[in-house]
């Protein structure tokens, strides 16, 4: 029923404050206290959740509205330097990334979670693009477009997608059985 639902939405909210704390204050994964609790809400959500009363609405940590009070770049601001923690720590810190991801991904109709993938999307542009310069300037040498990561590739992508849009015609209109707008027929050009 309704209470069930809220209590497990409460349990799911405590998974991610925990999750949020744990980054925050670069906790590791084998510590005991974090086992603990981990433990205490995977045991509350298998066996129902309403055998965990006193579970909190904790505000999320990785969506929506947490950052509600820093305005509007509180958010980026959390999640640039959530990547920059993560990239500083290694291997762990890109498997963090990962899961992180995998999770909105998984959990994409919460709130916020949609706008943390879109920052998310955006910082990633961003870092292939910078790092992508970087890279070709000082190990090539290039300069101008010539730095940009697959060039070749971003200036002929418009017309791949514009073949790609009129294949998808030629191939609805032989569905159909009528020519595309500029064919004499399903199987020939004009």
């Amino acid at each position: 029923g309704p209470s069930h639902d809220a209590k497990g939405f409460q349990l799911a909210k405590a998974h991610v404050a925990l999750e949020s704390v744990k980054r925050r204050f670069s906790i590791p994964d084998s510590d005991s206290d974090l086992l603990a609790v981990r433990e205490l809400l995977t045991a509350a959500s298998t066996m129902g959740a309403s055998a965990a009363p006193g579970v909190s609405a904790t505000p999320q940590a990785g969506a929506g509205g947490q950052h509600s009070n820093a305005g509007p770049l509180g958010a980026w601001k959390h999640d640039i330097n959530y990547f920059v923690h993560n990239m500083e720590s290694g291997v762990p810190g890109v498997e963090r990334e990962i899961r992180d991801t995998v999770w909105n991904v998984e959990h994409f109709e919460k709130r916020g979670v949609c706008e943390e993938l879109l920052r998310s999307v955006i910082m990633l542009a961003a870092v292939y693009l910078i790092g992508g310069c970087i890279y070709k300037n000082q190990a090539f040498g290039a300069t101008g477009l010539e730095m940009i990561p697959h060039v070749h590739f971003w200036m002929s992508y418009p017309a791949l997608v514009n073949d790609g849009v009129k294949y998808a015609q030629v191939l609805l209109s032989e569905l159909v059985g009528s020519a595309p707008p500029g064919f004499s027929s399903a199987r020939g050009g004009a």
